[in-house]
Formats: structure tokens, sequence, C-alpha cells
């Protein structure tokens, strides 16, 4: 599945993605991290992402997903 910016709100990641996690909750949902700043949240039933968490510059596999709660690790101080 190639996952396509849904519209001008979440165009989809600008930079590299390094870490992507699904849901442990919805197969659906897919959260993935990376140079651009931003953890997008993707929704594979709309082909991509529907929401965006910005500050959080990932540089490797560094987010999880646990119920309702999201741990990224941020490169910088």
């Amino acid at each position: 599945m190639t996952l396509k910016p849904t519209g001008k709100m979440f165009p989809g990641h600008s930079n590299r993605v390094y870490s992507l996690k699904f849901s442990n909750t919805d197969e659906n949902m897919l959260y993935s991290s990376g140079w651009d700043d931003t953890v997008q949240i993707n929704d594979l039933r709309e082909g991509g992402p529907v929401g965006m968490i910005a500050g959080t510059h990932v540089c490797g596999d560094a987010i999880d997903v646990c119920e309702n709660l999201l741990i990224a690790g941020n490169y910088r101080n």
C-alpha cells in the first residue's frame, strides 16, 4: 500500500521517515516519524495521514504505541 496526502492540513512527510508503528488496538492506524519533526497519524482506510504531532525529530526506530499512549524518542535536547 502507498500512503498519499489526504489534504492540505496533513500533507504527509517532507523528509526521511525512520520509524513506523502500527497501533496495538486498531490495525488500520499506522504512526510514522522522521527528520521532518512530525509524527504522522495515518489511517489505512483513508490512504494517508489524518493527523500530525509536531516537534519530534526522530532519527531511528523510536516510536511506540500502547493503547492510547504514543511515545516518541527525540534527537534534540
